[in-house]
């Protein structure tokens, strides 16, 4: 079992509350999530990354704003949202006017999640935001896999991502 340092039974509760699923659960899906090939996955990533279909010919910019919303709508009071938990794949947040053309970069990399058992959409959305960034000459992020796709009730209701006009939320500024 994993250990979050703050008792069993408040770590038991946390993961109910953030994901939806029991400990026992949670604990499964992250045993299966950490054995995924993350070098292979990468490698597959990159190799949809360009496409002279796609707007400028890559779909590096859309995976960057994939992996942006996919961790934009965290709530550090409660530990709701963010990217543990790959929550836009669910109705509420997937049509969040905010999220509005990420079903391409969620559909471009659906073939990719079915290749390998046990990826998830929360993993597979942040490496491919990190495959994008070192795509367009940024470094190479290193990944940690073992994020868990929460279920359909954990979905971010719309207007919890940050406004790129008009800043944060209410409550949620950066401490």
């Amino acid at each position: 079992a994993l250990s979050c340092g703050i008792g069993k039974l408040c770590c038991m509760l946390l993961h109910q509350m953030t994901t939806g699923y029991n400990q026992e659960e949670a604990d499964a899906m992250r045993t299966k999530a950490l054995a995924v090939d993350f070098d292979a996955v990468r490698k597959d990533i990159l190799e949809v990354m360009d496409s002279p279909l796609w707007e400028d010919g890559s779909y590096a910019p859309l995976l960057i704003r994939l992996g942006w919303h996919s961790s934009g709508t965290y709530d550090k009071k409660d530990g709701s949202g963010g990217s543990d938990g790959g929550t836009m794949r669910h109705e509420l947040e997937a049509n969040d006017p905010d999220n509005a053309g990420l079903g391409k970069a969620r559909e471009l990399l659906n073939p990719i999640q079915a290749k390998y058992p046990g990826l998830t959409l929360a993993d597979l959305w942040v490496l491919a935001s990190y495959c994008a960034i070192e795509h367009t000459g940024g470094p190479k992020v290193a990944f940690q896999g073992g994020r868990i796709d929460a279920a359909p009730e954990k979905a971010i209701a719309p207007g919890r991502l940050p406004n790129p006009e008009k800043g944060s939320c209410p409550g949620m500024e950066a401490a």
